[in-house]
C-alpha cells in the first residue's frame, strides 16, 4: 500500500514538472511573440513588387529577405509548439480547470499572432493596405509567392480560415468556462482567459486591414 501512494506521489510530482515546464515555454513563446509585434509591424513591402508584381519579383534579393523569413518563420513554429505544450498540459492537467483555460487561452493568442497574422505583418501588408493604393496595386501583393505559402503552400492559409471558427466558438467556450470556474477558483481563469481573447481577437484584426481580402486573392 505505501509502495503505490509513493508510486503515486512520485508520478504525480512528475506530472506537474512537466505541466510546469510547458506552462514557461507556453509563457515565453507568447510574449516573444507579443513583444516583436510592433517590431514587424514596422515592416514595409518589398519594393520591387510594385514595378515587378509579386509573382516575378526576385524575392531572394530583398535586403529584408533573411529578417523577413525569421520572424515569419518564428512566428508559425512558436504558435505551433506553443499550441502543442498548450493541449499536452491540458490533457496532463484536465482536473485543473483554471489551468486549462490558462493553456487554451494562451494557444488562440499565440496562432492569432504567430500563424495568422506574422505573415501580414513582416511581408509589408500592413502598410499597403493601410495606403492610399488602388485595389490594382493591392492585388500585386497576392500571398501565394509570399511567405510562408511559398514554403507550405495552402496547409498556411487552411490553417488560418480554420482559425475563424476557432477564436469564435474556442474565445466563447472558455469565457464560459472560467466564468463557471471562477465561482469555485477565483477569478484568475477568468481574466486570463478575458485578456488572451482580448489580445488574440482585438490587436491582431485591429491592425490587419483587408486580411480577408489579401488571403483570399
Amino acid at each position: 500500500m505505501m509502495c503505490q501512494m509513493r508510486e503515486r506521489t512520485v508520478m504525480s510530482n512528475a506530472s506537474n514538472t512537466v505541466t510546469n515546464v510547458l506552462l514557461i515555454l507556453q509563457i515565453v513563446i507568447l510574449l516573444s511573440l507579443i513583444a516583436f509585434a510592433p517590431y514587424a509591424m514596422t515592416f514595409g513591402p518589398y519594393e520591387r513588387i510594385y514595378t515587378e508584381g509579386a509573382y516575378e519579383a526576385p524575392h531572394s534579393e530583398d535586403p529584408l529577405y533573411e529578417q523577413r523569413a525569421l520572424l515569419i518563420g518564428f512566428g508559425l513554429i512558436g504558435s505551433i509548439v506553443c499550441a502543442g505544450c498548450g493541449v499536452a498540459a491540458s490533457v496532463l492537467n484536465c482536473r485543473r480547470h483554471s489551468r486549462v483555460v490558462l493553456h487554451l487561452s494562451m494557444v488562440l493568442c499565440a496562432l492569432a499572432y504567430g500563424w495568422r497574422t506574422y505573415p501580414y505583418w513582416v511581408n509589408g501588408i500592413l502598410e499597403v493596405y493601410s495606403g492610399d493604393l488602388s485595389m490594382a496595386v493591392r492585388y500585386q501583393f497576392d500571398p501565394k509567392p509570399l511567405m510562408p505559402m511559398v514554403w507550405i503552400g495552402d496547409i498556411w492559409r487552411l490553417g488560418v480560415l480554420l482559425f475563424y471558427p476557432l477564436i469564435i466558438a474556442g474565445g466563447l467556450c472558455l469565457l464560459v468556462l472560467a466564468t463557471v470556474i471562477a465561482k469555485k477558483e477565483g477569478i484568475a481563469a477568468w481574466l486570463w482567459a478575458s485578456l488572451a481573447v482580448l489580445a488574440a481577437s482585438v490587436i491582431p484584426f485591429l491592425f490587419s486591414p483587408g486580411y480577408i481580402g489579401w488571403l483570399m486573392d
